[in-house]
């Protein structure tokens, strides 16, 4: 019925509260995929004993705050895909029922693509799926992001952020060979993706078609397919841990 909001009141009609759909439960038809598997070598050599995701960041292993802000939301049903080092994270974490939620594993005996573990998932009555790297902070909300995806009948949805680069020069504008401006050290701003997705379930199917391939890889070709594919932009706190810059930024 494209009802934002529901008012409580009681039997004199006082207000008592108000409910947002944006802060409600979102459809629990949905399944969260984790990728969890990477070297993270360029954390090495912290990475050298423990996989990247189990890093602490003040005592908590970053996984374990992942998991953890995404069933807030009320998903709490989640497979891991995992590779390196898998026994640290599958020993840590077991059934996730001490947790709240539940977790199963697939185990990548051979890296075959940032995405194409998904195809090794099985799960039933599962409409849409949440596909997020684990090593990722970030406040999003995912309500409001899983309920764009689905109000808006989309096959893939990516969460996009918004980052800036200083240029370390002076930039100039000109036209026929005509100086017309010069800016200093300007900022230049652009999109990334956060490494979160949401994708209808049939998404599988295509994936199973392929030995290899990479979520960039797999956008592009719904895109060219004419998938309804959408962007969803978050405007919060993100960190990718990648680096011993981004991982000294939050320990």
């Amino acid at each position: 019925k494209s009802i934002r909001q529901i008012l409580l009141i009681d039997n004199d009609f006082n207000l008592l509260d108000v409910f947002f759909k944006d802060e409600l439960s979102v459809n629990k038809n949905v399944h969260v995929f984790i990728m969890a598997g990477g070297k993270g070598k360029r954390l090495m050599p912290l990475t050298k004993e423990i996989p990247k995701p189990m890093l602490p960041v003040k005592g908590t292993p970053i996984l374990e705050r992942v998991l953890k802000d995404i069933s807030y939301y009320g998903l709490t049903n989640f497979t891991l895909s995992l590779n390196y080092k898998n026994d640290v994270i599958s020993n840590y974490f077991k059934d996730g029922k001490q947790f709240g939620f539940n977790i199963d594993y697939i185990v990548e005996e051979n890296f075959t693509g940032t995405i194409n573990s998904l195809k090794l998932l099985n799960i039933k009555n599962c409409e849409n799926i949440v596909l997020q790297n684990g090593d990722l902070l970030t406040d999003l909300n995912y309500n409001e992001f899983v309920n764009f995806h689905i109000d808006n009948c989309a096959f893939a949805t990516m969460v996009i952020v918004e980052k800036s680069i200083k240029i370390p020069y002076g930039v100039i504008q000109y036209n026929n060979e005509h100086l017309n401006s010069i800016t200093e050290k300007p900022y230049y701003n652009y999109k990334i993706s956060a490494g979160i997705y949401c994708f209808n379930q049939e998404v599988i199917k295509i994936i199973k078609k392929y030995d290899f391939m990479d979520v960039n890889e797999l956008f592009m070709f719904l895109i060219e397919k004419k998938y309804k594919t959408l962007c969803f932009m978050h405007t919060g706190k993100w960190v990718d841990i990648g680096s011993f810059a981004e991982y000294e930024s939050v320990k």
